[in-house]
């Protein structure tokens, strides 16, 4: 494994419930995109025990080997910032709590939603993206985030991964600035 000088790698982590599958957030990597736009990285075991231990992946910005999902970000998007893996390991919410949104403001932050043909990491596909701007497809888009939200910066999926749960610690709420919120979300079986 290679990192580089403020990769932060280990910023958050996840693992599937057998330990088989482990994601790794490092919101410093630099990708091909400038500088912290953030990487996941994908690794997997062939027991509990941790044996075996190989990458699978990484998902960011111009990453293209087998394995990778590569993700268009811009310089201090900062994915990885939070990771979540459902029980098996076939879906992955990863925080990018610096997204400026499509076309929004700065630093509302979004999540991105990724699903494997498997649960060895295979076949990873963005998608979703649910943040401000984000339309179209799965995306969702959360109308009301606002500048330095910090949408993404923890993200919480439940063993079936169709209940998310993300933190916006900027978030102004109603009246009280940076007062924090917890964003909710739901999804069928086919999202």
């Amino acid at each position: 494994l290679s990192l580089d000088s403020g990769d932060e790698f280990g910023t958050s982590v996840s693992l599937s419930d057998d330990a088989s599958l482990l994601v790794v957030g490092a919101q410093g990597d630099d990708g091909t995109a400038g500088t912290n736009t953030g990487a996941a990285y994908l690794f997997r075991f062939s027991d509990s025990d941790f044996s075996n231990g190989e990458r699978a992946g990484i998902i960011g910005s111009g990453y293209s080997n087998t394995g990778d999902v590569a993700i268009t970000l811009d310089a201090g998007d900062k994915l990885g910032s939070a990771v979540a893996l459902d029980a098996d390991g076939n879906r992955l919410a990863i925080g990018v709590s610096n997204d400026g949104g499509f076309g929004a403001s700065d630093q509302t932050g979004a999540v991105l939603l990724v699903s494997f043909g498997d649960t060895t990491f295979t076949n990873g596909v963005l998608s979703a993206t649910i943040g401000d701007g984000y339309t179209g497809g799965n995306n969702v888009d959360v109308t009301n985030l606002g500048k330095k939200d910090f949408f993404g910066t923890a993200v919480a999926l439940n063993d079936t991964g169709d209940r998310l749960a993300v933190g916006a610690p900027g978030d102004d709420g109603s009246s009280a600035a940076n007062a924090g919120a917890v964003y909710l979300f739901s999804f069928g079986g086919d999202d």
